[in-house]
């Protein structure tokens, strides 16, 4: 498997959907929504696999140098344990070293991961959310 990464935008909603469908996550069933979220990020970058998207990440920043978020960290199912991950990541971290931080809300399995990124638990904060209209339901 030969990996090509790519930053910006240019997705297909076909591509994202089918991604974030490939691990389970929500988010595939919001196809327009997901497209303009993540075209309207402030760093996006990509995995693809020939013209197959098997992974992305993207960045929310605050512009100021204080604090950036990472929404979406995410590898295709059939994709996942060949450092996929770990190169968008590092990508991440290289575009914002000047940031005083890199925040990101982590699944509890993936702590582990994010951990052997230099990430670490904040025991001072809970990560907290609000879903709405009907998102975070189980069916």
């Amino acid at each position: 498997m030969n990996i090509l990464y790519k930053t910006g935008t240019d997705f297909r909603k076909e591509d994202l959907q089918r991604l974030y469908e490939s691990i389970g996550w929500e988010s595939a069933k919001y196809p327009e929504k997901l497209c303009r979220a993540i075209s309207h990020s402030d760093f996006v970058v990509s995995a693809w696999n020939g013209e197959t998207l098997v992974g992305l990440g993207n960045v929310l920043a605050d512009g100021g140098g204080m604090i950036c978020y990472i929404p979406y960290l995410l590898v295709d199912k059939s994709c996942q344990g060949l450092g996929i991950g770990k190169a968008l990541l590092d990508r991440i971290c290289e575009q914002f070293c000047d940031y005083m931080r890199i925040d990101l809300i982590a699944y509890a399995e993936k702590v582990p991961f994010y951990e052997k990124a230099g990430f670490a638990a904040d025991p001072s904060c809970v990560g907290m959310m609000r879903c709405q209209n009907g998102y975070g339901t189980k069916q």
